[in-house]
C-alpha cells in the first residue's frame, strides 16, 4: 500500500502541474483517475477501444476517426486527449492525458513525446517496485520533467545506478559522455547541484534529490535551451528542438532526431528528399539550433541560376573581372555566409566545373573570387540538398564521387508525404488554423469522406502541395465544413465513395430497416445526430430523410 500511495501522489502531482486529468486503466478496470478538475470520469468502454493501438494516439474533439461511435461522444467535454498504451505484468494498459480547454503548450509537437517519456518513467517505477523513496524521488522530478521537452534526461538512484533515461539521452550517448567528463568523482562525493560542460561543449546540469538528509538519487539533463515554466505554459527564450517540423511518422522522427544531434556540430550535411518535403526548413532549423545561429543563413538554389552566373554568385568577383562587373567587386554567397551556414539547394544540378571548385573550398576552407588572386579564408558550415539520385549520377559521370563523400558526411533522408499517412491530418489542421487566422476566417473542419480522400491522395508535390491546397480551400470556401466537392479537381479524381458495407448497402437500396434503426439509435434523433449519420454513410441529409420516410422511422 505504501508504494501505491506514493504512485498516486506522483500522478496527482502530474495532473495538477499540467491542469489535466490523468487516467490509468487496463481491459478490466480503471485503476486510477487523478485530476484537479471537476469533470466526469471517462467510461471504461471508451478507454478499452484504445488498447489495441500499439502506438500513442492524439485526439482533438470531433476531428479523429475514434470520435465516431465513441460511447462518450454526446457528453464529451475534452478539447484534446493523448493516450499512451503499454504492456505491463502481461496485461495491456494505457495512460490517458485529457485537457478540458485549449492549452498552448500541448500544440508543441514534443508534447506527445513527453507523454510517452513520462509513461516510460511510470512503467519503470511499477516494474521495479521500489521502496517508499521512489515516491519522493518522482515527486521531486515532476517539476524537472516539466522542463524536459527536447532535452536528454538520465535518472540515477542512491547507488548511481541508472534507473531511467529517455530516448534523447540514448541518441546522444549521454551516459557514456557524462561518465567520461571531468570532475565526475568530485560530483559523486559532494552530491550538490552542479553545471557541467562535456568535451563536445554540450552543457549539462546535475540535480540531486533528498528526503530530509537522505540522498535518494539524482538527475543529469542537457541544457541546450533556457526555458521558463509559468502558469502552466511553457515559454521559451530560444527555439525548442525543430519546432516548425510537424509530424510523428517514425521516419520523420528519426530525421528530426539526427538533425537535433548534428545541429550541435559543424559536420557537413546532405539532405535527401523529393521536392516539397521541407529540405530548406530542415536546413534552417538545424542552423537555428546550432552554435552558429547568431551568424547568417545563406541559401542558394543551384538549379535556378544560369551556369554562367552561378560561379560569380557563389564565389563573388573582383572589380573589372568581366564586362558589367560592379566597381569594387562583390562578395559571393560563400563569403557572405562566413561564421554562419550556407545552404546549397539542388546540389545535383551544379555544373561539373563548379563541383571541382566547391570541393577545393571544402578541403582548404578558402575561396578565390572570380578574377581574383588572393585567397579569402572562410568559416562556413555547408548543408546541401538534392532530390536527385547522386549515386546514379556518379556512375554516369555527372557528379564527382569525391565531392559526394565530402558532402555526405551526415546524410539525412526526409520521407515524402505519401510515406507519412499518419501526419496528413495533423498537417491539414495545422495549415487550416494558419490560413484561417491569416485570412480572418472561421475555423473549418473536414467531412469524413473529404478527410479520407486527402489521406489517400499521394501528394506528388508533398507538403508544399498540401499547404497550397489548404490555402485554396480556406480562401474560396465559406462553409465551416469542407466536403469532397470543395477539394481541387486533381484530388477529387481519387474519390471512391464506397468505404464501408453500410454505405454500399444504402446506396444500392439493400439496407435493412433494423440496421438503419440501429444506426439512428447510435447517432441520435436530433438534427445534429442525423447530420452525423448522413456523414458516416457518405450520403446527403436529404437522402437520409427519404430513407427514414420510406421505413417510417
Amino acid at each position: 500500500m505504501e508504494g501505491r500511495f506514493k504512485l498516486d501522489f506522483f500522478l496527482h502531482n502530474i495532473a495538477s502541474l499540467f491542469n489535466c486529468q490523468v487516467v490509468w486503466w487496463d481491459a478490466k478496470e480503471i485503476r486510477g483517475v487523478f485530476t484537479p478538475l471537476n469533470v466526469p470520469v471517462p467510461s471504461l468502454d471508451h478507454l478499452k477501444r484504445l488498447l489495441p493501438f500499439s502506438h500513442p494516439v492524439a485526439i482533438t474533439r470531433g476531428r479523429h476517426s475514434l470520435c465516431t461511435g465513441c460511447p462518450d461522444e454526446r457528453l464529451c467535454t475534452w478539447h484534446c486527449e493523448f493516450f499512451v498504451p503499454f504492456r505491463l505484468w502481461n496485461e495491456e494498459m494505457g495512460i490517458g492525458w485529457q485537457f478540458a480547454a485549449p492549452t498552448p503548450f500541448v500544440d508543441n509537437p514534443s508534447w506527445l513525446k513527453f507523454a510517452v517519456d513520462i509513461t516510460s518513467l511510470l512503467i519503470s517505477a511499477l516494474e521495479q517496485e521500489k521502496s517508499w523513496s521512489w515516491g519522493e524521488l518522482f515527486r521531486q522530478t515532476v517539476e524537472l520533467c516539466g522542463q524536459m521537452l527536447g532535452e536528454g534526461l538520465i535518472l540515477f538512484d542512491e547507488r548511481w545506478e541508472v534507473v531511467y533515461q529517455n530516448e534523447i539521452a540514448n541518441e546522444l550517448n549521454l551516459y557514456r559522455q557524462f561518465r567520461e567528463g571531468t570532475g565526475i568523482n568530485k560530483l559523486f562525493q559532494n552530491k550538490k547541484e552542479t553545471e557541467l560542460v562535456l568535451n563536445n561543449s554540450l552543457p549539462l546540469r546535475f540535480r540531486p534529490f533528498y528526503y530530509g538528509r537522505d540522498y535518494l538519487g539524482g538527475a543529469v539533463f542537457t541544457r541546450r535551451e533556457k526555458r521558463e515554466f509559468k502558469s502552466g505554459v511553457f515559454q521559451s527564450r530560444e527555439p525548442i528542438g525543430l519546432p516548425k517540423i510537424i509530424g510523428k511518422n517514425p521516419k520523420l522522427v528519426k530525421a528530426i532526431s539526427i538533425a537535433q544531434q548534428v545541429a550541435l556540430t559543424d559536420s557537413t550535411i546532405l539532405l535527401r528528399g523529393e521536392s516539397g518535403t521541407g529540405k530548406e526548413m530542415f536546413a534552417r532549423a538545424i542552423h537555428e539550433n546550432s552554435p552558429r545561429k547568431k551568424g547568417p543563413f545563406i541559401a542558394i538554389n543551384c538549379a535556378a541560376i544560369p551556369e554562367n552566373l552561378l560561379e560569380s554568385e557563389l564565389f563573388g568577383y573582383e572589380e573589372g573581372s568581366f564586362t558589367g562587373a560592379r566597381r569594387g567587386g562583390k562578395p559571393g554567397k560563400i563569403e557572405l555566409a562566413h561564421k554562419g551556414t550556407l545552404f546549397l539547394d539542388e546540389i545535383g544540378d551544379m555544373p561539373p566545373a563548379l563541383q571541382a571548385k566547391l570541393l577545393r573550398v571544402l578541403q582548404e576552407k578558402k575561396i578565390e573570387r572570380v578574377g581574383g588572386t588572393r585567397p579569402v579564408p572562410i568559416d562556413v558550415r555547408i548543408i546541401a540538398a538534392t532530390h536527385r539520385n547522386l549515386e546514379e549520377m556518379i556512375a554516369t559521370g555527372q557528379f564527382r564521387e569525391d565531392l559526394y563523400y565530402r558532402l555526405s558526411v551526415i546524410p539525412i533522408y526526409i520521407p515524402p508525404l505519401r510515406e507519412r499517412p499518419e501526419d496528413i491530418e495533423l498537417l491539414l489542421y495545422y495549415y487550416v488554423k494558419k490560413y484561417c487566422v491569416l485570412l480572418n476566417k472561421e475555423f473549418k473542419t473536414f467531412t469524413y469522406d473529404a478527410l479520407q480522400l486527402l489521406k489517400a491522395y499521394p501528394w506528388p508535390g508533398n507538403i508544399r502541395e498540401l499547404e497550397n491546397t489548404v490555402e485554396y480551400i480556406v480562401t474560396v470556401e465559406d462553409k465551416e465544413e469542407i466536403g469532397v466537392e470543395s477539394l481541387p479537381l486533381a484530388i477529387r479524381r481519387f474519390y471512391q465513395p464506397q468505404s464501408s458495407p453500410e454505405r454500399k448497402d444504402i446506396r444500392t437500396g439493400r439496407v435493412k430497416r433494423e440496421e438503419l434503426a440501429e444506426l439512428l439509435e447510435r447517432f441520435g434523433y436530433s438534427v445534429e445526430g442525423k447530420k452525423e449519420l448522413a456523414r458516416h454513410l457518405g450520403i446527403s441529409l436529404a437522402t437520409l430523410y427519404r430513407w427514414l420516410k420510406k421505413y417510417k422511422l
